[in-house]
């Protein structure tokens, strides 16, 4: 399959730059073993602290607060040490999604650093930027995915970023294009609810309406901290915008909805009078075969003003017409068969090339697909050069 670009992936970037080093507390509190007991618990009580590293322990062992509490008799606090767990640990390296997995199944953490204590992690490191910037990382991967997968769903593409409205627009009434207008487009394509996980619109709408008040939340500068008082409540916040986080990414690598487009595809040649090839209608090809449809146009299903795509276009074919393999060249339009839609692009029909070397063209062109059409059949080819539909040239 394509390999997805790496915009789309931005919140697995941001797991391998920020890293539990980066939001654990470093120097963190220590409890010396000789401290009373009395003491001890209100410097953990001073600190928001439920368990403490004993002094001069690496962090090997600790002090639970609530153990503090149960015989006021014993005077000295390492009398309460403890053996420190061994899942409370996570190496200074462990991915930010792994760290948080971690804390919210263990609650708390140390960080390990050539095998010494580095620092802690607990509710409280959750307010870290670092944190903020992860989580909007993760949100501006699900919008712009949730666009894409709305353009493949239902043909009628939309760009990756919202445009923004000149002052002519607003005093026309025009709508800003935003999160808000994405959540909508979403909320009308039910095949795409249910391929999120959805059961119904409502759920989608809770969920989608949490994500964009966190997108908020988080631009003005706010923390996660302020969704509830309890770990729990924020660390379920965090995964399930990730979980939908990894829907879309699933959805965006390899899609149903994307290869059904691509065999409903009809191929018009522009040059000369207009002439089908594929679909129903179809008559004979104006080249020898096999002929391979390469298009250079909104790669990976990223839609591109006119212009850019124009641009693409005319590269792609000057980059043909250097190969000396290939033998004939001619300009053809991809465009779906469904009357709703209005997915369309210029494409490049070539024969003499090997299917691989069409292949590798489509690949360096950033595309998901070419096609090759023999005089009976047309294939859909992947960029792995699998065959992912044959269906007859000529359709009834």
């Amino acid at each position: 399959m394509a390999i997805l670009d790496r915009d789309l992936r931005i919140e697995e970037l941001a797991t391998t730059v920020f890293l539990a080093e980066h939001i654990c507390s470093r120097n963190p509190f220590e409890l010396d073993p000789d401290v009373s007991t009395e003491q001890a618990s209100l410097l953990m009580q001073l600190y928001e602290l439920d368990q403490a590293p004993v002094a001069g322990s690496g962090g090997t062992q600790i002090v639970l607060r609530m153990s503090l509490d149960v015989d006021r008799t014993v005077k000295k606090v390492g009398q309460f040490a403890v053996d420190t767990p061994a899942e409370h640990w996570v190496d200074h390296c462990s991915s930010l999604h792994y760290t948080i997995e971690q804390l919210a199944e263990h609650g708390w953490l140390f960080v390990r650093a050539n095998r010494s204590l580095l620092g802690t992690i607990g509710r409280q490191d959750l307010g870290r930027p670092t944190i903020s910037a992860y989580l909007f990382a993760v949100i501006l991967g699900i919008e712009r995915g949730l666009r894409r997968l709305y353009g493949s769903y239902q043909g009628r593409p939309i760009p990756d970023e919202p445009k923004r409205l000149d002052a002519a627009q607003q005093d026309a009434g025009e709508r800003p294009d935003n999160f808000i207008t994405t959540i909508q487009y979403i909320l009308k394509c039910e095949e795409l609810r249910k391929a999120l996980n959805y059961s119904s619109k409502s759920e989608a709408r809770a969920a989608l309406q949490r994500i964009n008040e966190m997108r908020n939340h988080l631009a003005h500068a706010r923390t996660v901290l302020e969704y509830g008082a309890d770990t729990s409540d924020v660390l379920w916040r965090i995964r399930d915008l990730e979980l939908l986080a990894g829907r879309v990414r699933r959805l965006l690598a390899d899609r149903e909805a994307v290869w059904t487009a691509y065999c409903e595809t009809e191929i018009i040649s522009t040059e000369g009078p207009s002439t089908v090839l594929t679909g129903s209608g179809a008559t004979r090809l104006p080249i020898s075969t096999p002929v391979h449809v390469i298009s250079a146009q909104n790669p990976y299903e990223d839609f591109l003003g006119e212009e850019e795509n124009s641009r693409r276009t005319e590269i792609l074919g000057k980059y043909l017409r250097s190969m000396s393999e290939a033998k004939d060249l001619t300009r053809v339009i991809g465009r779906s068969a469904d009357l709703n839609s209005v997915w369309e692009e210029d494409c490049w029909a070539v024969s003499g090339l090997t299917r691989s070397q069409a292949v590798e063209i489509g690949r360096l062109f950033q595309q998901r697909a070419i096609f090759e059409l023999t005089e009976n059949a047309t294939m859909v080819i992947s960029s792995d050069e699998t065959v992912m539909n044959t269906s007859p040239r000529c359709s009834a």
